[in-house]
């Protein structure tokens, strides 16, 4: 999504796919299986105590990280918003849906290393979330500590091809998946269970 020129995209997409391929996600499901055990450890307290929160909202951003980094952000864990990546998915797609109309303007004065250092547009604090783990992610892969996961195959896609894959195109790759993946399927999930909910022959 980072990449308007065409020529360019096509490129840098055989390059990303690799990450995005049923055969890798799959290696992730024990993991996966983790998260929805913790999300269904919630819904039972919820049912008990009506204690409310974002339960699908953290779920997916776990899941997602599983996918990506083979780890989770923690969101399930804290039962909170770590970094408040979450509470500025509103603004963020806000932020996101004009600028697309104004993508000069984003790119001159606020896309900018400045403006993202001082984390006060809504994409700062999912950027910052998304480019820790990411570092961590590269610590792990130099110890040897992690399963082959998404960011592994794109880690490998700029080591074999450096001049045409730079890290920046990893971060942007990765925070574009981070915060479209999170966001979708948080949504699936909540319409999902609501709909089930309303229809009780189901």
């Amino acid at each position: 999504m980072a990449t308007t020129d065409p020529k360019k995209k096509m490129g840098k997409n055989k390059a990303f796919a690799s990450g995005y391929a049923l055969t890798n996600v799959l290696r992730s499901e024990p993991q996966i299986d983790n998260v929805i055990s913790l999300l269904l450890s919630h819904l039972d307290r919820f049912a008990q105590t009506g204690e409310q929160t974002k339960y699908f909202t953290f779920t997916s951003f776990d899941v997602t990280e599983e996918i990506l980094f083979s780890s989770q952000f923690g969101f399930l864990k804290t039962g909170t918003d770590i970094g408040n990546a979450i509470a500025n998915g509103y603004w963020l797609s806000m932020y996101a849906s004009a600028m697309a109309f104004y993508y000069y303007f984003h790119v001159a004065p606020l896309g900018n290393p400045v403006v993202t250092w001082l984390n006060i547009l809504p994409y700062g604090h999912l950027f910052e979330t998304t480019i820790k783990a990411m570092k961590t992610r590269l610590r792990d892969e130099r110890d040897d500590e992690s399963r082959f996961d998404s960011v592994g195959c794109w880690f490998r896609a700029m080591e074999k091809d450096p001049e045409r894959i730079k890290w920046r195109d990893v971060q942007a790759v990765t925070v574009s998946t981070v915060g479209a993946a999170s966001e979708t399927v948080s949504c699936a999930l909540q319409s999902f269970v609501y709909y089930m909910i309303r229809t009780p022959g189901v």
